[in-house]
């Protein structure tokens, strides 16, 4: 059916986590943060949480969305509570963007200063992230790769 083969598109997305920081190095249970998430916005589809593996960051949660709509909304301040569990916590939004959400343009000179047209890109795409040049044996490409965080732009 099609919303199979939708929600089977999401999960081959990969989605990277959200990193969630708790107060104090504080560290409730995954399933009471998760409870408390979707408690708080029933929008969220989220199902997976655990603690960071690594120790320098033995307290941070990483948060998976489990398809692109609530990946999106992660992105929104407005979607985060002020609390969670009754702690104070930072949210760090994911460095790496799926490739569903990015696109390459061709054709822009190369001494086009990728800082310079961000702006004027994020101007007309607001969910406009990262807009990074190709390089290609150490030299600047005519491509530009423009990741999003929304796929409605």
């Amino acid at each position: 059916s099609l919303n199979n083969n939708i929600n089977a598109r999401n999960n081959q997305l990969h989605l990277p986590p959200f990193k969630i920081e708790f107060e104090n190095q504080q560290k409730p249970p995954e399933i009471q943060v998760l409870n408390d998430l979707v408690k708080q916005n029933h929008k969220l589809n989220i199902s997976t949480a655990f603690y960071s593996k690594y120790i320098q960051s033995h307290n941070v949660l990483l948060l998976f969305a489990n398809d692109s709509s609530t990946y999106e909304m992660l992105f929104e301040n407005s979607s985060w509570p002020n609390l969670i569990c009754n702690l104070s916590f930072k949210v760090t939004l994911p460095r790496r963007i799926p490739v569903s959400y990015s696109v390459i343009v061709n054709r822009i000179p190369r001494e086009w200063n990728v800082d310079t047209i961000h702006p004027l890109i994020a101007e007309r795409y607001t969910s406009t992230d990262r807009v990074t040049r190709i390089f290609r044996d150490d030299q600047p490409t005519t491509k530009v790769r423009i990741d999003f965080h929304s796929q409605d732009d």
